[in-house]
């Protein structure tokens, strides 16, 4: 039923004339790996070569740490700010911090928040926002900004959420001393493990007016992809009813399940991380994973887009 929802609300908003005729681009802001405990984490990804700045705390709930880059997208890491105390039931991402989730959502930057929500609630989505957010840094300084998102479900899961600085962006994220100035780009693309790969394409579509993705079959996702091109999305839906995706959907459900960050020069970045021995391509461009076991089991690669 949801499938059919989507494709008659995609065709009125064509021949009605609702959805924009051009592709819409999006810009990744950050994305998110959630975890109970930030020190673990934080070194987790420190023995793989990204060194993550503690950034503050949200609210007092929760606190974080971030992987900046030259493109001023960053990887956040977040995590209750005390471990064992009790979270509220409707904090956000609150399952996949509690159960060390890893990758769970993703943010794109607009320059309205408000206008985005009108626009995609035209189109049919139910959001929610504007909303405010806020965070402490370590030096005191208070970062205010306005979020929204598309509903149900926890925010940036499947579709991003959006969000616009209050305060200077510079305070809020700045590459990372030691990959300022490297070949390492920021985040290309979000992978998303979804149970129905159509309905999702359809999602995505409406939303953005993309056209219609490449498919693409991946040994190590054990799953059929469909990636949209010149866009920074990837969809991952399970091959069959077995296999690490599907469990995770059947525990989290449609949920972001892996990144991939950019590089430029593809052969200097595998010598720089700890990276799989084996190159696989995704979408025509060379990928890497990092080791799995030291990032506990979470999945991040390195994407050769040099010949973008």
């Amino acid at each position: 039923m949801t499938r059919i929802i989507l494709f008659l609300q995609f065709m009125s908003a064509l021949l009605t004339g609702s959805a924009a005729t051009a592709q819409i681009a999006v810009q990744i802001d950050h994305v998110t790996y959630c975890a109970k405990d930030l020190d673990s984490i934080q070194s987790a990804f420190r023995s793989v070569g990204l060194h993550a700045q503690y950034g503050g705390t949200h609210a007092g709930v929760t606190h974080m740490a971030l992987i900046g880059f030259r493109d001023s997208s960053y990887i956040e890491l977040i995590a209750p700010e005390t471990m064992g105390t009790p979270m509220p039931a409707a904090q956000r991402w609150r399952k996949s911090m509690l159960e060390d989730a890893g990758p769970c959502a993703w943010a794109i930057n607009v320059p309205d928040v408000r206008a985005e929500l009108n626009r995609l609630a035209s189109l049919g989505f139910s959001v929610t926002g504007p909303l405010l957010g806020t965070r402490k840094k370590p030096d005191g300084t208070i970062l205010n900004w306005e979020t929204g998102f598309v509903l149900p479900g926890d925010p940036g899961a499947v579709l991003p959420f959006v969000i616009h600085d209050q305060t200077n962006r510079h305070q809020r994220v700045a590459p990372s001393l030691d990959l300022a100035n490297t070949e390492i780009t920021g985040i290309a693309r979000v992978v998303i493990a979804v149970q129905n790969l159509s309905t999702s394409i359809e999602k995505f579509r409406l939303a953005y007016g993309w056209p219609p993705p490449k498919i693409q079959d991946s040994v190590e996702l054990e799953a059929k992809l469909a990636i949209f091109e010149h866009a920074p999305v990837i969809l991952a839906c399970p091959r069959d009813a077995s296999g690490l995706l599907n469990e995770r959907i059947a525990k989290y459900g449609d949920q972001a399940t892996a990144f991939l960050l950019g590089t430029t020069e593809f052969d200097t970045s595998t010598k720089r991380f700890m990276l799989s021995a084996v190159t696989r391509s995704i979408g025509g461009q060379r990928l890497r994973w990092f080791t799995q076991s030291a990032l506990r089991g979470y999945r991040l690669g390195i994407l050769d887009v040099a010949a973008q």
